[in-house]
């Protein structure tokens, strides 16, 4: 739980940075979202770690995965200064962030394969699986609250 005090810290300001510049709803929206996506991949880890026979090391695993997530906030530095010298190497600025974000995100898989592989002693195939389960996984739990919400305002369809 200790792990996790950060990651909360985090998507706290973020909502009451939303609930300042946008309305009650656009908040409360932001953090549900936030809610689930900090609380999806330690539950889905964690039946897979059971299914998988590898429970007895999941605490482990879960309180290192949590600490990478922390340490990610940290790559923003480097990736604005990579992304300033793609755009003065002549990219646009929207084709340098979306290459920015294509680094970021597979940087933030290869972590989460190199703790799941080491915590939870998983071959590297098996530790991708896990990650790519995980991960797509959390994207469809997360998702949720957005499509209720469009639902709820009459958006959707």
């Amino acid at each position: 739980l200790t792990s996790l005090t950060p990651l909360i810290g985090f998507a706290l300001v973020g909502c009451a940075a939303a609930a300042i510049q946008a309305d009650a709803g656009t908040a409360l929206a932001l953090l549900l979202f936030s809610g689930v996506g900090l609380l999806a991949p330690p539950v889905l880890s964690h039946a897979l770690a059971r299914r998988w026979g590898r429970e007895e090391d999941w605490l482990r695993y879960a309180t290192a995965y949590n600490w990478v997530q922390c340490v990610l906030p940290l790559t923003a530095v480097p990736l604005l200064i990579a992304i300033a010298l793609m755009v003065q190497l002549g990219f646009t600025p929207a084709a340098a962030v979306g290459v920015g974000l294509v680094g970021l995100f597979g940087y933030t898989l290869f972590l989460g394969w190199v703790v799941a592989r080491h915590g939870l002693d998983l071959s590297r195939g098996r530790a991708a699986r896990f990650v790519a389960m995980v991960t797509i996984g959390t994207y469809v739990v997360a998702s949720v609250p957005g499509w209720i919400m469009a639902i709820a305002n009459g958006s959707a369809g």
